[in-house]
């Protein structure tokens, strides 16, 4: 997860002290290894973390958020990074 972290971007407003954001990681950090594994699917379509690791992840891992009311809270939390090239 630390090496996920280092190399995630962050677009629409969110960054690293979001409390969104700070809230992913406390609870990827907390998941077992079965579940970051399948979080990390969902993610990159992947299981496993690139043999070099997340900084060559090609697209970079990025965490969007997508408003879609106009209002300040998130509507979407949106993962970018799949398909990637190994």
């Amino acid at each position: 997860v630390a090496d996920l972290r280092k190399h995630t971007r962050y677009a629409g407003g969110y960054n690293e002290l979001t409390p969104t954001i700070r809230d992913l990681w406390a609870v990827l950090g907390e998941f077992p290894r079965e579940d970051r594994a399948l979080f990390l699917k969902f993610v990159t379509s992947c299981s496993k973390p690139p043999l070099l690791g997340f900084a060559h992840l090609q697209p970079a891992f990025t965490i969007q958020c997508v408003n879609t009311d106009g209002s300040d809270v998130p509507s979407v939390l949106a993962f970018f990074g799949m398909g990637r090239k190994e």
